[in-house]
């Protein structure tokens, strides 16, 4: 999955998942166990694209694989370690529609939507403990618009645009205390400039020491 990291290569600064499926799938006779109730997203997570109730209906008929049939049409799933981990709607043999991803904890790491087998929505990433992680506007499968990222304590660590999958524009990057760390602008996906702050707020010359 498009890793912000490698956007930011010049900033070395960690960014989204990747949406690699998960390992170890189960056999398809195995019922899936639900995400996990115990754990509770953070309050700022956006209404689901599905709804638990669906989330059961949609895996109870979904087929366990990775690699439907060319012209399937449906639900397909992944299980791992008895938990649903993956649930994502196809349209002749191409992604079209929801795609929900969870953690082995059962908390939900990602959701997004696919249109004729591209990305084309807001994509959000959560961290295991509920936190968000990051959010992507995508359109016609490329990264194009506001992206966020946040620290795991809640923090927000990088913000700007991106334009065809590339940084563009300023890019505002934060310590996890708070301190702002970067400020970078972006040009066709290359970076053209930058100032950088160490942790305690002191302006420092070289990235290096931005993110030591």
């Amino acid at each position: 999955m498009k890793k912000l990291v490698l956007l930011f290569g010049a900033l070395l600064v960690a960014g989204c998942g990747e949406k690699s499926s998960p390992e170890g799938s189960e056999s398809a006779s195995e019922k899936p166990t639900p995400p996990s109730e115990d754990v509770k997203p953070s309050a700022d997570s956006p209404e689901p694209l599905i709804s638990d109730a669906d989330v059961e209906r949609f895996a109870k008929d979904a087929i366990d694989t990775a690699s439907p049939p060319a012209d399937y049409t449906g639900w397909t799933k992944i299980v791992s370690g008895g938990r649903l981990r993956e649930l994502m709607q196809w349209k002749n043999g191409k992604p079209d529609g929801p795609s929900t991803m969870w953690h082995e904890n059962g908390q939900k790491s990602l959701e997004t939507t696919n249109k004729d087998g591209k990305q084309d929505v807001l994509e959000t990433e959560w961290y295991e403990n509920g936190q968000k992680k990051s959010e992507e506007t995508w359109k016609d499968g490329k990264a194009d618009g506001p992206a966020t990222m946040w620290h795991e304590n809640g923090q927000k660590s990088g913000e700007g645009a991106l334009k065809d999958g590339k940084p563009d524009g300023l890019w505002t990057m934060w310590h996890e205390n708070g301190q702002k760390q970067a400020e970078a602008t972006f040009k066709d996906g290359e970076q053209v400039s930058g100032k950088y702050w160490n942790s305690k707020g002191k302006e420092v010359e070289t990235r290096e020491e931005a993110f030591e």
